[in-house]
């Protein structure tokens, strides 16, 4: 009967199928079409609806297919549906039943998966697959519930446990060096075991009785264990107990040193020994209280009695494990900011859905009924543990856990919220991901998985709302939003430009940087620590998404938004409407391995060589791209403290705007050299312990009446725009090139002082009409006209030599075709330089396409969030006709 149903069911999927896609009439082919819906498609998806079996079970890990249609006969020993209640998969079931200790067989159903200790004879039952597990003889001692629960029979037992196993214990507390914990494990039973353990795992058949008591002593949320001769079994609590032929349990219990043992010899000892044991068990949560009561019946019996004392003492920790658990539980509220525990860190490092495939023996422990955090926490803890993954029950938020000191490989789990944590080790520096932490129960992804539009804007928002914090005052001292927006920016910046496309492809946007670099200094505030006495970081964005964003692609959205936040004319809808539409999401954090980052971003005293060795030879850029990417200087300013400059590129209040203006400085301005900016002493240079730092400042007419702050330009970025004077070796360096770097305000002079096309019109407009902090168009002082910007004549040529050189009077002008062809050319970008200031939105739009490129450089498996729907569509749609052809 059930094969003429299934082959009724595929003869009416084929035709339902063929008809409502050829040419019968329109009301057949609605009928057929909801036939096909209704019978087909469930069939083609694999819901089963019709409950046929229309595959044949297979080998599922270390378990065999025993029968289709079939289960064991007799009643389950822990009930029905007892590994699941609900449908799950063959791999689902496997997995628990793995974990649970004397389940050599499972049976699954539509309803559930349910586990056997003894199958020698089997039962038909529809709709239920029965697997064994490999190599087992399935006669496991099967634990028969027995009806007296209560372990009051006990005290028959306990007088032979106590002369007879008192040497047992003692081997095993010897192995476990647990100095800090001064716990033992101490025999409280034979022939029982624990019923309904909060948790509970199978640990091993070839386990001795030391083995399996150091196992218990590894462990932070063992308790209890139990051994039966083939099984381990480990627990967090043990509140009722059940006759169990063969098995011995073992109780934690504070070691005996403390000096009082002598004072309670008196006699009444042995009378407390064979109740106190079971009674007070299951009254206090942790157990152990208890435990020290029947064991030291000889003397310590009475002692333990005071020593709830020192149980108080761990308290703070959570609620397993009371001694052991109050050591880890201070290093995360260390303020050290970083919330790691002694340089471990839990990662997600793939997508939610994803189980490790490993075999037994890669499985240290397994847990039920506890939460993510806590198992990451199992893990942290567990020094052989490597990996965890952990499974959320259908309602609430606990769920099952395995501790695995590998995975071998990864295999999805289709509709299961399965996540798998990695635990790394702090490596030689202190990277980002170290600094910036995940608040449990969160536990930050390595990777972006999955990320919407709507997730982007909320990145997005979540950065610019930390400006709301901050003061909106800005002069030439202090200007919060661009000292803030300066840093992230720059964060994001040193992350990129480790990438060199000529080596291995490594670095780039990957959040990996070395925070003790002394390029990065000054970083840390603003990411972590928190800037302006501790009022805003960057970390208070990234906690609300640190479990979906991974930090690496949160620094290059956080840039974007600090960018968009401050940028101001025709730059501000051409970054938000680039940069949502560029961003492409995927990019994974690297914790460990990138110490090449060290000492590889451009050195500024190296000029141009500098630019072309980072920007061009490894970053892959043109001079253009190089220069439109270096316009990132337009927010934010150098400081003493952090890099050994000082002053802002443009105006303090221009330092919080995103725009041009970066570009309109170096050619609207008159720029000489400032030496030793840091302030080196003749001693310490001669000794090696300071190094100068030169930069350019500005020597306009003026400029220090001015108030608008000190404003200054680094090699590397004038020499974009200007060469060395002349008979150099056409790099522009300050402390060795004494001249002076500008350029005339005219595009037409005589025919000695032609300048070509090199038009500065539209840069002088972008520059409020203002040439070298002159005013264009102005009285001259004592008559004789105009302060005419623009004007051909040898008489205007002197006017702005002598207001834009007024502070190096004298000097050597630096070669730049911005004042003639003869002393040209210029830097290798001064065309690029000239539109960019002259055009913000031609700026901007090549700021975007730069962008993309450097932020995605060394990763080729990002994807846009605008395709994150089509993916999940097209891959429906693909596996839906795959089925649907394999059933054909």
């Amino acid at each position: 009967l059930k094969l003429k149903l299934q082959r009724c069911v595929i003869i009416i999927a084929k035709i339902s199928f063929s008809a409502a896609m050829g040419r019968s009439p329109i009301l057949v082919r609605l009928l057929l079409s909801a036939a096909f819906l209704y019978v087909g498609l469930p069939v083609a998806l694999g819901m089963n609806t019709w409950n046929v079996h229309l595959h044949k079970a297979e080998r599922v890990g270390d378990f065999d297919p025993i029968g289709e249609d079939v289960r064991c006969e007799g009643d389950p020993p822990f009930g029905f549906n007892d590994l699941s209640d609900s449908r799950v998969s063959p791999e689902e079931c496997e997995v628990i039943c793995r974990a649970r200790s004397g389940c050599n067989f499972f049976t699954r159903s539509q309803r559930g998966c349910t586990s056997w200790t003894d199958c020698s004879e089997l039962k038909e039952a529809r709709r239920m697959d029965t697997y064994k597990l490999i190599d087992t003889g399935g006669d496991d001692s099967a634990p028969e519930p027995a009806p007296e629960p209560v372990p009051d029979p006990t005290p028959a037992p306990t007088p032979a446990p106590t002369p007879a196993p008192t040497p047992a214990p003692t081997p095993a507390p010897t192995p476990a060096p647990t100095e800090e914990e001064a716990e033992e494990l101490e025999l409280q039973a034979e022939d029982m075991t624990c019923r309904a353990p909060v948790d509970r795992a199978r640990s091993g058949r070839e386990r001795t009785l030391e083995a399996c008591l150091q196992h218990c002593m590894d462990l932070l949320a063992c308790r209890w264990v139990a051994y039966s001769g083939r099984t381990c079994s480990v627990f967090q609590g043990c509140t009722r107990m059940r006759r169990n032929s063969g098995t011995v349990v073992y109780a934690k219990v504070p070691a005996p040193t403390p000096a009082p043992t002598p004072a309670p010899t008196p006699a009444p000892t042995p009378t407390p020994a064979p109740t106190p044991a079971p009674t007070p068990a299951p009254t206090p949560a942790p157990t152990p209280a208890p435990t020290p009561a029947p064991t030291p019946a000889p003397t310590p019996a009475p002692t333990p009695a005071p020593t709830p004392a020192p149980t108080p003492a761990p308290t703070p920790a959570p609620t397993p494990a009371p001694t052991p658990a109050p050591a880890p539980a201070p290093t995360p509220a260390a303020d050290d900011v970083r919330g790691q525990m002694n340089g471990v860190q839990l990662v997600m490092p793939f997508p939610v859905g994803t189980r490790c495939s490993s075999g037994d023996d890669a499985v240290l422990v397994s847990l039920t009924n506890v939460t993510a955090h806590a198992c990451a926490e199992a893990c942290s803890s567990r020094e052989r543990c490597s990996f965890a993954d952990f499974e959320p029950e259908l309602v609430g938020e606990k769920g099952f856990c395995r501790i695995l000191a590998r995975c071998d490989q990864t295999h999805s789990c289709t509709g299961i919220n399965v996540v798998i944590f990695q635990k790394v080790q702090q490596g030689s520096f202190n990277s980002p991901q170290w600094m910036m932490t995940c608040p449990p129960p969160k536990v930050a992804t390595l990777t972006t998985h999955c990320m919407t539009e709507t997730m982007y804007d909320l990145a997005v928002q979540s950065v610019k709302d930390l400006f709301s914090q901050l003061d909106k005052s800005c002069d030439e001292d202090e200007c919060q939003e661009a000292d803030f927006g300066g840093c992230i920016l720059r964060m994001a910046g040193h992350d990129l430009m480790d990438f060199n496309g000529n080596g291995e492809g490594k670095g780039g946007s990957d959040a990996c940087t070395d925070m003790d670099d002394g390029d990065n200094q000054g970083l840390p505030e603003c990411l972590f620590r928190g800037e302006f006495d501790g009022l805003v970081s960057l970390n208070d964005a990234y906690q609300l998404f640190c479990d979906q964003i991974s930090l690496a692609d949160f620094i290059v959205i956080a840039a974007e938004a600090v960018m968009q936040h401050l940028a101001v004319g025709t730059t501000k809808p051409a970054l938000e409407q680039g940069f949502r539409d560029h961003f492409r999401f995927g990019r994974t954090t690297a914790v460990e391995g990138c110490t090449f980052s060290h000492g590889v971003l451009p050195n500024p005293a190296d000029s141009c060589v500098a630019v072309e060795n980072v920007f061009v030879k490894n970053m892959g850029l043109t001079w253009e791209e190089s220069a439109a990417l270096m316009g990132v200087h337009t927010l934010g300013r150098a400081q003493i403290r952090h890099s050994g400059y000082d002053g802002w590129w443009t105006t303090p209040e221009g330092s919080r705007r995103f725009d041009n203006s970066y570009f309109v400085n170096i050619l609207a301005g008159g720029w000489c050299e400032e030496l030793n900016v840091n302030r080196c002493d003749e001693e310490s240079v001669r000794m090696g312990e300071c190094a100068e730092k030169h930069q350019w400042q500005r020597c306009d007419r003026g400029m220090e009446e001015s108030g608008l702050g000190h404003e200054m330009m680094l090699n590397t970025d004038l020499c974009l725009a200007y060469l060395d004077q002349e008979g150099g070796d056409g790099q522009l360096r300050a402390g060795e090139d004494h001249c002076c770097a500008w350029v005339h305000s005219n595009t037409a002079m005589d025919a000695r002082v032609n300048v070509g096309d090199f038009d500065m019109g539209g840069v002088i407009r972008n520059n409020g009409n203002f040439f070298c902090n002159q005013e264009c168009d102005r009285p001259l002082e004592g008559g004789g006209g105009l302060y005419a910007c623009g004007q051909d004549t040898r008489a205007q040529s002197v006017r702005e030599l002598e207001a834009c050189c007024a502070g190096a009077a004298g000097a050597p002008d630096c070669r730049s075709n911005g004042l003639s062809e003869e002393r040209g050319p210029g830097g290798p970008a001064v065309e690029s330089v000239r539109r960019f200031a002259e055009d913000e939105l031609f700026f901007a739009l090549t700021f975007v396409d730069v962008w993309k490129k450097v932020t995605e450089n060394g990763f080729g498996n990002l994807r846009s969030q605008a395709t994150v729907l089509l993916e999940s569509l097209v891959d429906t749609v693909a596996r839906m006709t795959a089925q649907f052809c394999q059933l054909l």
